[in-house]
């Protein structure tokens, strides 16, 4: 209860597909890795050329967080796939100015708060990019994200509708386990502070 409940869809579908095995997490983990390395070499590819896309995604799966993990699968893995679908369709969808790819994009946003909750961070680089191209200027960009806000709060909302009707879990979740909930405000400012500066 302390995540959304995409991944274990997935997984849940998964197992009954292929049964339950390790191999079934392993496959489906690798499977949305490739998804993703995949999609961050398409968006390298058209935003720079196929040879840069090429060099990119060798040096990204040097990673050990993309190649040492290619078998894991977690929420993380699953937010990976819809932050790398939500930035291919953000890019096709300015560069296209198509209605189908502001709904991908708001389908990936909201596939993505179903997979983890802090797919809100990707928000920042989108909405920055439309203050820094002035798109407000522009009726389709700006309807885009409107009609990207409208898909994605339609996803997301049954599982919003259940988080209320069961007092948020997620929140009662973090606020119970947190590792500064004994702590003062100063002592949190000063704890995160010395963290932020290791």
């Amino acid at each position: 209860y302390k995540h959304p409940p995409l991944p274990t869809w997935l997984a849940g579908l998964a197992v009954q597909i292929t049964g339950l095995n390790a191999w079934t997490s392993y496959l489906l983990g690798g499977l949305l890795s490739l998804v993703a390395l995949y999609l961050w070499w398409l968006t390298m590819a058209q935003t720079h050329s196929k040879k840069w896309a090429t060099i990119a995604l060798l040096l990204g799966v040097s990673s050990s967080y993309l190649s040492g993990r290619i078998n894991y699968y977690n929420h993380n893995i699953v937010l990976l796939a819809c932050i790398m679908l939500a930035v291919y369709a953000h890019w096709k969808a300015i560069s296209q100015q198509s209605w189908r790819w502001w709904g991908l994009l708001g389908l990936a946003l909201g596939l993505g708060a179903l997979s983890k909750y802090q797919v809100a961070l990707i928000l920042v680089p989108i909405v920055g990019m439309w203050l820094y191209d002035k798109a407000w200027r522009n009726n389709v960009y700006t309807l885009g994200l409107i009609f990207t806000a409208i898909i994605s709060m339609l996803v997301v909302l049954p599982h919003f509708i259940w988080l209320m009707q069961h007092q948020f879990p997620p929140m009662q979740y973090a606020l119970e386990s947190s590792l500064g909930k004994n702590l003062n405000y100063l002592q949190r400012l000063t704890t995160s502070l010395s963290w932020m500066l290791d």
